[in-house]
């Protein structure tokens, strides 16, 4: 029976073969451009799901409420905090501190290279998550001072072909650290990244650091801490709280558990988050995943209007199969299986497509097949798309058509009835509606990145190339900049303890006129006298560091934020306490720029002059020969840093890699909104030559009577064109409800106007009106005399 059914749906397609294959092909693309979301959006959902403890593992969040701070919540915390929980609070079984170093110059024997991920923490980092140890005793590894463990990766680099456990190396100033252990490179999706794990275990000499570890007084640690009951954290962050009370941590400093599932996608208002520095953005996986659903119900609606369209010039088929005894069951299962066959074709031939995709583009790190198997879900997601497109578009042929009475089905009444009529315009309608949402939201999406982008920040970001000094290098640090300033091209050299972008400090401060009872913290960083004319930022008040300023109390500069959250006419003059009845006095005031993302506001800063004990040399170059000069800059550093690596940056491109996901993510919605409007053409061009087929007599027997192309061109476009319009007041406020709300995660963002809607609405008529004029062209030019023989 089944075999019939096929042959006869296959003929069917043979019959109408172009239109076939655009459905087939629109509902392919459909299916890809879902699927490929669904890949990149469980991938990010995945984050930190491989550790056996995952549900149970909680990150410790600081929250401080001082005065001054804009965004509370920060990715570090108190040394002493984890251990005290652990001590005194039931339910937490395990806590693990991390200390990360970043960038560290690393040296073996003659081979010198610089590591990017070095981390310090404690043993129980592997019982709390489960990185795998191709070596190394993993209760032991990380007991012993001076001892730590590579990546696989890194172990090559270091050591090459060598066995490298056991062996002694250097890093980060370190010359005796121990191989206890190599770790197999991290395959799946984490936020935790190293390359080296050294022991954060000090000697009992190290007095100094066994003392910062026991402190409670400083903010500067990732920490974890492994609940026996995760239900209860509410319960426990309350004793955290109590905890701190009662070790007379600083008043407006508090704690929190953030579970580990949401590290990545729930971190975008973190500050001092930079051991999470891939993190992501659950709102864009949320946009993504409705951009799937609008595609998908664009590629659905296509392939149903034509299933419907084209299904009903069988209904003769249907009829006849009902005069010589078919039942209505017969004919349900008849529709059904042809619809849930063509879905797992397309299906099948989208997995081919999005595993060639992948090999280019390697949005996953395995084959899309291996990928299924590791992930049940995606047997379960291909599964529930087959099956509820089979049934989504086979459905209404199936019923409709087996429920009519045979006299009424042989006459083709679905052919030109209105309940057909008025469902495929329907569906044409909702189609319309998805496209301009689509349109109107990449236009909005668009407009907010380059707003981004484009707006002042405060500074010239151009032509800055940025050298990170280590502990090491900055006892040559006179050496160096004597030698970059004889260079050609250079315009200026500048020091700062950080770079716009790249996380600043905090400190506690006791602003001029400020109550007893207010607590202020504020963001700091150190800089030269040049550093704020290389970064051109405009000083409205006051005057610059001057390299023979000796003056007390010490001279500092501020931004304009701190002077309006004080709640001062002028900043000039006034003095702030650092603590320790220190006081300095405010020189100058610089205009507001921005040092973090935009999606945070500008915080009050404090700028301290300090010309040399900084981490970042900062070089502004000529324009017109940055090439020579970064040749000229290696060739200074090689001789004064003999066998050490030089390695460099644009400050441009750094500080952009701020707006990496916003880039990603506007990329991705261009790409799948161009998607929709193909898909959209393919049915709308489908159901056009459906319409016009219908229509060819009654274009003949108005072209006999004097019409000409022009009328018949404007008479087929104008049913679709009311639709259009229909659907564009229907869009327009959901359109902007969804673009309004997504807007409102940015601090600083564009406004929406009317352009993009109007521009929105443009495109999707001008689509329409391309396509639909293309067949109604094609007919309404056809002889009258071919046209009224057509039955």
């Amino acid at each position: 029976m089944f075999r019939n059914y096929f042959i006869i749906a296959f003929r069917s397609y043979l019959r109408n073969g172009t239109t076939s294959l655009i459905n087939f092909l629109g509902l392919t693309v459909g299916i890809v451009s879902s699927f490929l979301i669904f890949l990149y959006v469980h991938h990010e959902i995945s984050y930190d799901r491989f550790h056996e403890q995952s549900d149970n593992i909680f990150k410790v969040l600081s929250i401080d409420e001082a005065l001054g701070i804009s965004n509370n919540f920060v990715g570090i915390t108190i040394p002493a905090l984890a251990p005290g929980m652990k001590r005194e609070i039931p339910g937490v079984e395990e806590i693990v501190r991390i200390a990360t170093q970043g960038r560290a110059l690393v040296k073996y024997e003659e081979n010198i290279l610089y590591t990017e991920d070095m981390i310090y923490t404690e043993p129980s980092f592997l019982n709390v998550f489960d990185f795998e140890l191709q070596k190394g005793d993993r209760s032991a590894c990380l007991e012993k001072p001076n001892t730590a463990i590579l990546t696989e990766t890194m172990a090559k680099k270091i050591f090459g072909d060598e066995d490298p456990m056991g062996k002694m190396f250097s890093a980060d100033g370190t010359d005796n650290l121990e191989v206890t252990g190599i770790l197999k490179d991290k395959k799946r999706p984490g936020h935790i990244n190293f390359d080296i794990v050294g022991s954060i275990n000090p000697s009992p000499s190290d007095t100094n650091f066994i003392d910062y570890l026991n402190s409670w007084n400083n903010i500067s640690m990732v920490q974890y801490a492994v609940l026996s009951h995760p239900e209860n954290a509410d319960q426990i962050i309350i004793e955290m709280d109590s905890l701190m009370r009662r070790n007379d941590v600083y008043k407006v400093w508090k704690a929190t558990l953030q579970p580990l599932r949401e590290v990545h996608l729930f971190s975008k208002d973190v500050l001092f988050d930079g051991f999470n520095k891939d993190k992501g953005n659950i709102g864009y996986i949320r946009s993504l995943s409705l951009i799937a659903m609008i595609i998908l119900l664009i590629a659905s609606f296509n392939y149903l209007n034509l299933t419907i369209a084209y299904s009903s010039r069988r209904s003769r088929e249907v009829g006849i199969r009902k005069v010589v005894g078919s039942n209505k069951r017969q004919l349900i299962i008849q529709h059904l299986s042809e619809a849930l066959f063509q879905v797992f074709l397309s299906v099948l031939i989208a997995l081919a497509i999005t595993e060639i995709i992948n090999r280019y583009f390697s949005i996953i790190d395995t084959s899309i097949f291996a990928y299924t198997l590791r992930y049940p879900i995606s047997f379960v997601f291909l599964a529930l798309l087959i099956v509820l497109l089979g049934l989504f578009s086979g459905s209404y042929p199936a019923v409709v058509l087996s429920s009519f009475r045979p006299h009424l089905v042989l006459k083709g009444a679905l052919v030109t009835g209105r309940k057909g009529w008025i469902l495929r315009r329907a569906l044409v309608t909702l189609q319309f509606i998805a496209t301009f949402i689509m349109i109107s939201g990449t236009l909005i999406v668009t407009k907010q990145l380059k707003y981004t982008l484009d707006k002042d920040k405060g500074f010239n970001s151009e032509q800055i190339i940025n050298i990170r000094l280590n502990r090491e290098m900055r006892n040559s640090y006179d050496a160096l900049l004597a030698g970059f300033q004889e260079i050609p091209g250079i315009d200026l050299v500048a020091t700062s303890g950080s770079m716009p972008g790249w996380g600043y400090g905090r400190i506690g401060i006791e602003p001029e006129g400020a109550l007893e009872e207010e607590d202020w913290i504020v963001s700091q960083v150190s800089v030269d006298e040049n550093f704020i004319p290389l970064m051109e930022m405009e000083l409205v008040e006051g005057e610059n560091f001057r390299e023979d300023m000796s003056q007390e109390p010490q001279p500092i500069i501020v931004n304009e934020s701190l002077v309006k959250a004080i709640g001062w006419d002028s900043g000039l003059h006034k003095t702030i306490g650092f603590g320790n009845d220190r006081q300095v006095q405010i020189i100058g005031v610089v205009k507001d720029f921005h040092f973090t993302s935009l999606r945070h506001q500008i915080e009050p800063i404090v700028i301290r002059y300090q010309p040399n004990a900084n981490s970042v040399l900062s070089i502004k170059a000529n324009r017109d020969n940055i090439s020579e000069v970064v040749k000229a800059l290696e060739e200074t550093w090689l001789e004064v840093n003999e066998g050490i690596p030089f390695e460099y940056s644009f400050f441009d491109e750094s500080f952009r890699d701020l707006f990496e996901k916003e880039e990603d993510f506007t990329r991705m919605f261009f790409r799948f909104t161009l998607l929709s409007i193909i898909i959209a053409i393919m049915g709308l061009f489908g159901l056009a030559a459906f319409s016009a087929t219908l229509r060819t007599k009654e274009i003949g027997i108005r072209k006999v009577f004097g019409a000409n192309i022009l009328q018949m061109v404007i008479l087929q476009s104008f049913e679709y064109t009311k639709l259009v319009l229909f659907a564009v007041i229907i869009a327009v406020p959901v359109s902007y409800y969804i673009m309004y709300s997504w807007l409102k995660g940015f601090v600083y963002k564009t406004e929406m106007g009317v352009l993009p809607y109007i521009i929105s609405a443009l495109i999707t008529i001008l689509v329409t009106l391309i396509t639909v004029s293309i067949h109604a062209l094609r007919s309404a030019q056809k002889n009258p005399a071919t046209t009224l023989k057509y039955e």
